[in-house]
């Protein structure tokens, strides 16, 4: 459990729990339909296609399957 092994890759900080400074996003659908839009849809992160908008997402966040959700 990561709370068990601070030093190891897993940690939570401010309530979020982060693997590789990236932030964990368990099965939350709606959490995750939000975040592909702000990555997608926006004026200004907007329409960059699907491997520019899954390098941004992948950058900050993941979650299993997430390379599905954006395809």
């Amino acid at each position: 459990m990561a709370t068990d092994h601070p030093e190891g890759p897993y940690m939570w900080r401010h309530g979020l729990l982060f693997h590789k400074r990236k932030v964990i996003i368990l099965d939350d659908k709606s959490l995750r339909t939000r975040l592909l839009h702000e990555m997608h849809d926006t004026k200004t992160r907007g329409h960059s296609g699907i491997l520019r908008t899954f390098k941004k997402l992948g950058q900050q966040f993941y979650w299993l399957g997430i390379d599905v959700s954006i395809s």
